[in-house]
Protein backbone atom coordinates (compact mmCIF):
# COMPACT_ATOMS: atom_id res chain seq x y z
CA UNK A 1 0.00 0.00 0.00
CA UNK A 2 1.72 3.27 -1.19
CA UNK A 3 1.57 6.21 2.02
CA UNK A 4 0.90 9.70 1.00
CA UNK A 5 0.78 12.70 3.03
CA UNK A 6 -2.26 13.34 4.39
CA UNK A 7 -3.55 17.33 4.87
CA UNK A 8 -6.05 17.50 7.46
CA UNK A 9 -7.53 19.85 10.34
CA UNK A 10 -4.90 18.03 13.23
CA UNK A 11 -1.57 19.41 10.86
CA UNK A 12 -2.87 22.51 9.22
CA UNK A 13 -1.40 24.28 11.32
CA UNK A 14 1.98 22.51 11.53
CA UNK A 15 2.06 22.49 7.50
CA UNK A 16 1.45 26.41 7.45
CA UNK A 17 4.51 26.79 9.45
CA UNK A 18 6.63 24.06 8.03
CA UNK A 19 5.70 25.32 4.55
CA UNK A 20 8.71 28.00 3.66
CA UNK A 21 11.06 24.65 4.47
CA UNK A 22 8.83 22.25 2.71
CA UNK A 23 9.28 24.76 -0.68
CA UNK A 24 12.78 24.87 -0.41
CA UNK A 25 13.07 21.47 -0.18
CA UNK A 26 10.92 20.25 -2.89
CA UNK A 27 12.96 22.91 -5.34
CA UNK A 28 16.59 21.71 -4.13
CA UNK A 29 15.46 18.37 -4.56
CA UNK A 30 13.93 19.18 -8.24
CA UNK A 31 17.05 20.67 -9.15
CA UNK A 32 19.72 17.44 -8.46
CA UNK A 33 16.89 15.30 -10.28
CA UNK A 34 17.76 17.27 -12.87
CA UNK A 35 21.20 16.87 -12.17
CA UNK A 36 20.99 13.38 -12.04
CA UNK A 37 18.42 13.15 -14.81
CA UNK A 38 20.61 14.41 -17.39
CA UNK A 39 23.92 13.86 -16.48
CA UNK A 40 24.29 11.08 -18.97
CA UNK A 41 23.09 13.10 -21.54
CA UNK A 42 19.53 11.16 -22.45
CA UNK A 43 16.24 11.52 -20.54
CA UNK A 44 14.29 7.85 -20.51
CA UNK A 45 10.10 7.25 -20.26
CA UNK A 46 10.80 6.31 -16.50
CA UNK A 47 12.92 9.68 -16.12
CA UNK A 48 10.16 11.62 -17.46
CA UNK A 49 7.35 9.25 -14.80
CA UNK A 50 10.24 10.75 -11.80
CA UNK A 51 9.29 14.30 -12.85
CA UNK A 52 5.92 13.80 -12.69
CA UNK A 53 5.73 12.05 -9.44
CA UNK A 54 7.96 15.47 -8.29
CA UNK A 55 4.69 17.37 -9.80
CA UNK A 56 2.51 15.39 -8.06
CA UNK A 57 4.52 15.13 -4.70
CA UNK A 58 4.52 19.10 -4.44
CA UNK A 59 0.87 20.01 -6.66
CA UNK A 60 0.18 21.95 -3.36
CA UNK A 61 2.58 24.50 -5.13
CA UNK A 62 1.34 24.64 -8.08
CA UNK A 63 -0.76 27.70 -8.01
CA UNK A 64 2.14 29.65 -5.37
CA UNK A 65 3.29 32.87 -7.15
CA UNK A 66 6.63 31.93 -9.24
CA UNK A 67 5.64 28.15 -8.59
CA UNK A 68 3.23 28.45 -11.35
CA UNK A 69 6.27 29.00 -14.09
CA UNK A 70 8.34 26.28 -12.46
CA UNK A 71 5.56 23.84 -12.79
CA UNK A 72 4.71 24.88 -16.13
CA UNK A 73 8.78 24.20 -17.79
CA UNK A 74 8.63 20.92 -15.74
CA UNK A 75 4.90 20.10 -16.77
CA UNK A 76 5.94 20.48 -20.68
CA UNK A 77 8.95 17.99 -20.01
CA UNK A 78 7.02 15.34 -17.85
CA UNK A 79 4.46 15.77 -20.71
CA UNK A 80 6.78 14.23 -23.30
CA UNK A 81 8.14 17.13 -25.09
CA UNK A 82 11.32 16.67 -26.90
CA UNK A 83 14.33 17.78 -24.04
CA UNK A 84 16.53 20.18 -24.75
CA UNK A 85 19.43 21.70 -23.23
CA UNK A 86 17.66 24.76 -23.47
CA UNK A 87 14.67 23.44 -21.47
CA UNK A 88 17.31 22.01 -18.70
CA UNK A 89 18.78 25.22 -18.98
CA UNK A 90 15.52 27.25 -17.99
CA UNK A 91 14.38 24.69 -15.26
CA UNK A 92 17.93 25.30 -13.39
CA UNK A 93 18.05 28.52 -13.31
CA UNK A 94 14.25 28.94 -11.78
CA UNK A 95 15.25 26.44 -9.13
CA UNK A 96 18.76 28.26 -8.13
CA UNK A 97 16.73 31.73 -8.69
CA UNK A 98 14.08 30.16 -5.94
CA UNK A 99 16.84 28.65 -3.84
CA UNK A 100 18.76 31.91 -3.74
CA UNK A 101 15.20 34.26 -3.10
CA UNK A 102 13.88 32.41 -0.35
CA UNK A 103 17.27 31.52 1.89
CA UNK A 104 15.41 29.08 4.10
CA UNK A 105 18.03 26.51 4.57
CA UNK A 106 21.45 27.17 5.00
CA UNK A 107 24.01 26.45 2.39
CA UNK A 108 25.54 22.67 3.44
CA UNK A 109 21.74 21.52 3.83
CA UNK A 110 20.74 23.06 0.74
CA UNK A 111 23.95 21.19 -0.85
CA UNK A 112 22.67 17.91 0.50
CA UNK A 113 19.14 18.29 -0.72
CA UNK A 114 20.84 18.70 -4.08
CA UNK A 115 23.11 15.36 -3.73
CA UNK A 116 19.54 13.71 -2.65
CA UNK A 117 17.78 15.11 -5.54
CA UNK A 118 20.53 13.77 -7.67
CA UNK A 119 20.68 10.48 -6.22
CA UNK A 120 17.24 10.40 -7.29
CA UNK A 121 17.34 11.45 -10.58
CA UNK A 122 20.20 8.59 -11.19
CA UNK A 123 17.94 5.78 -9.82
CA UNK A 124 14.85 6.83 -11.94
CA UNK A 125 15.57 4.30 -14.37
CA UNK A 126 17.09 1.81 -12.64
CA UNK A 127 19.92 1.93 -14.04
CA UNK A 128 23.24 3.60 -13.17
CA UNK A 129 26.40 4.32 -15.48
CA UNK A 130 29.82 5.09 -15.60
CA UNK A 131 29.05 8.52 -17.19
CA UNK A 132 26.53 9.07 -14.25
CA UNK A 133 29.40 8.29 -11.69
CA UNK A 134 31.59 10.77 -13.29
CA UNK A 135 29.13 13.61 -13.60
CA UNK A 136 28.53 12.81 -9.82
CA UNK A 137 32.13 12.70 -8.92
CA UNK A 138 32.33 15.85 -10.41
CA UNK A 139 29.55 16.95 -8.45
CA UNK A 140 31.20 15.74 -5.23
CA UNK A 141 34.66 17.31 -5.95
CA UNK A 142 32.99 20.98 -6.54
CA UNK A 143 31.17 20.81 -2.98
CA UNK A 144 34.22 19.24 -0.72
CA UNK A 145 33.02 21.64 2.09
CA UNK A 146 30.64 18.70 2.74
CA UNK A 147 33.52 15.97 3.43
CA UNK A 148 31.99 13.91 6.68
CA UNK A 149 28.37 14.90 6.08
CA UNK A 150 26.09 12.36 6.19
CA UNK A 151 25.07 10.88 3.40
CA UNK A 152 28.00 13.05 1.10
CA UNK A 153 31.12 11.03 2.83
CA UNK A 154 29.22 7.11 2.39
CA UNK A 155 28.29 8.26 -1.39
CA UNK A 156 31.20 9.76 -2.27
CA UNK A 157 33.37 6.25 -0.98
CA UNK A 158 31.49 4.20 -2.76
CA UNK A 159 31.54 5.88 -5.85
CA UNK A 160 35.13 6.03 -6.21
CA UNK A 161 35.64 1.86 -4.97
CA UNK A 162 32.80 1.08 -7.58
CA UNK A 163 34.94 3.67 -10.21
CA UNK A 164 38.24 2.41 -9.13
CA UNK A 165 38.61 0.34 -11.92
CA UNK A 166 36.10 2.38 -14.26
CA UNK A 167 34.12 -0.02 -14.42
CA UNK A 168 30.70 -1.09 -13.09
CA UNK A 169 30.40 -4.76 -12.14
CA UNK A 170 27.09 -6.71 -11.81
CA UNK A 171 27.79 -6.69 -7.53
CA UNK A 172 28.53 -2.88 -7.35
CA UNK A 173 25.63 -1.62 -9.52
CA UNK A 174 23.63 -4.15 -6.96
CA UNK A 175 25.64 -2.07 -4.20
CA UNK A 176 24.27 1.38 -5.80
CA UNK A 177 20.92 0.44 -6.25
CA UNK A 178 21.05 -0.16 -3.03
CA UNK A 179 22.14 3.14 -1.91
CA UNK A 180 20.29 5.14 -4.08
CA UNK A 181 17.26 3.93 -3.25
CA UNK A 182 17.96 5.15 0.64
CA UNK A 183 17.38 8.54 -0.80
CA UNK A 184 14.27 7.66 -3.54
CA UNK A 185 13.02 4.95 -4.55
CA UNK A 186 11.90 4.62 -8.46
CA UNK A 187 8.49 5.89 -9.13
CA UNK A 188 5.94 2.30 -8.50
CA UNK A 189 9.07 0.98 -6.53
CA UNK A 190 9.25 0.44 -2.71
CA UNK A 191 12.06 0.78 -0.55
CA UNK A 192 15.61 -1.80 -0.98
CA UNK A 193 13.41 -4.79 0.62
CA UNK A 194 16.91 -7.24 0.54
CA UNK A 195 18.71 -8.86 2.80
CA UNK A 196 21.93 -6.70 2.56
CA UNK A 197 22.60 -3.24 2.35
CA UNK A 198 25.32 -0.30 1.67
CA UNK A 199 28.18 -0.93 3.96
CA UNK A 200 29.11 2.05 5.59
CA UNK A 201 25.33 3.12 6.21
CA UNK A 202 23.64 -0.21 7.03
CA UNK A 203 25.90 -3.27 8.39
CA UNK A 204 26.06 -5.89 5.50
CA UNK A 205 24.53 -9.23 7.46
CA UNK A 206 24.75 -7.49 10.98
CA UNK A 207 25.14 -10.04 14.38
CA UNK A 208 22.92 -8.50 16.49
CA UNK A 209 22.38 -9.04 20.03
CA UNK A 210 19.68 -8.36 22.74
CA UNK A 211 20.79 -9.21 26.59
CA UNK A 212 21.62 -5.68 27.96
CA UNK A 213 22.37 -4.19 24.71
CA UNK A 214 20.65 -0.74 23.89
CA UNK A 215 18.43 -0.15 20.17
CA UNK A 216 17.08 3.04 18.73
CA UNK A 217 14.32 3.16 15.92
CA UNK A 218 14.32 5.79 12.96
CA UNK A 219 12.04 6.02 10.01
CA UNK A 220 9.34 4.44 9.01
CA UNK A 221 8.85 0.60 9.40
CA UNK A 222 6.25 -1.72 8.06
CA UNK A 223 5.68 -2.73 11.92
CA UNK A 224 4.64 -0.23 14.66
CA UNK A 225 7.44 1.28 16.23
CA UNK A 226 6.22 -0.16 19.86
CA UNK A 227 6.04 -3.59 18.04
CA UNK A 228 10.01 -3.32 17.25
CA UNK A 229 10.66 -2.02 20.50
CA UNK A 230 8.80 -4.69 22.76
CA UNK A 231 10.39 -7.41 20.67
CA UNK A 232 13.74 -5.78 21.99
CA UNK A 233 13.01 -5.84 25.41
CA UNK A 234 11.43 -9.29 25.43
CA UNK A 235 15.05 -10.20 24.40
CA UNK A 236 16.61 -8.25 27.39
CA UNK A 237 17.24 -5.00 25.37
CA UNK A 238 17.04 -1.45 26.42
CA UNK A 239 15.68 1.17 24.09
CA UNK A 240 15.92 4.90 23.90
CA UNK A 241 14.12 7.26 21.88
CA UNK A 242 17.28 9.31 20.96
CA UNK A 243 20.77 8.52 20.17
CA UNK A 244 24.21 8.65 22.15
CA UNK A 245 27.67 7.09 21.76
CA UNK A 246 26.79 4.61 24.02
CA UNK A 247 24.41 3.08 21.71
CA UNK A 248 24.46 -0.61 20.21
CA UNK A 249 22.25 -0.51 17.24
CA UNK A 250 20.11 1.85 15.04
CA UNK A 251 17.74 0.01 13.12
CA UNK A 252 16.20 1.96 10.25
CA UNK A 253 13.06 1.78 8.87
CA UNK A 254 12.24 -0.11 5.56
CA UNK A 255 10.02 2.72 4.30
CA UNK A 256 12.05 5.98 5.42
CA UNK A 257 10.40 8.59 7.25
CA UNK A 258 8.28 11.36 6.04
CA UNK A 259 9.77 13.70 8.36
CA UNK A 260 13.13 13.16 6.29
CA UNK A 261 12.03 15.29 3.45
CA UNK A 262 12.67 18.90 5.45
CA UNK A 263 16.61 18.32 5.61
CA UNK A 264 16.66 14.77 2.73
CA UNK A 265 19.02 12.95 5.49
CA UNK A 266 17.84 11.00 8.79
CA UNK A 267 18.81 13.16 11.49
CA UNK A 268 19.35 10.42 14.07
CA UNK A 269 21.58 8.63 11.14
CA UNK A 270 23.78 11.80 10.46
CA UNK A 271 24.22 11.89 14.35
CA UNK A 272 25.33 8.41 14.35
CA UNK A 273 27.62 8.55 11.92
CA UNK A 274 29.15 11.86 13.52
CA UNK A 275 29.54 10.18 16.55
CA UNK A 276 31.66 6.86 14.89
CA UNK A 277 33.80 9.39 13.04
CA UNK A 278 34.66 9.98 17.47
CA UNK A 279 35.36 6.45 17.66
CA UNK A 280 31.35 5.32 18.98
CA UNK A 281 30.38 1.53 17.80
CA UNK A 282 26.88 1.75 16.97
CA UNK A 283 25.48 -0.40 14.23
CA UNK A 284 23.01 0.77 11.80
CA UNK A 285 21.06 -2.08 10.38
CA UNK A 286 18.31 -2.08 7.69
CA UNK A 287 14.97 -3.03 9.63
CA UNK A 288 14.97 -6.56 7.49
CA UNK A 289 18.18 -7.48 9.39
CA UNK A 290 16.48 -6.85 12.42
CA UNK A 291 13.02 -8.54 11.78
CA UNK A 292 15.51 -11.77 11.03
CA UNK A 293 16.88 -11.18 14.19
CA UNK A 294 14.18 -11.44 16.16
CA UNK A 295 12.46 -14.13 14.09
CA UNK A 296 15.50 -16.52 15.05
Amino acid sequence: MTVRHVYNDDNDNYLHFTAPGRRHQAVSTLYGMLLGITCDGNVSDEELVALRKWLDDNRHLKMQGKYKDLFQVVGNLAGGRQIDQETVSEMQFLCRSFAAEFGYYDEGTQAVQVLHGMLQGIIADGVVTTEELRQLQSWMDDHEHLANCWPFTETRSLVADVMADGRIDEEEHERLLHHFQLFGNRPGQRSVATQSTVTGICALDPQIEFAERTFCFTGRASETRSKLEAAAIDRGAICRPSVSKKLNYLVVGADGSECWAFACYGRKIEQVMEQRQQGATTVICHEHDYLDAIAE
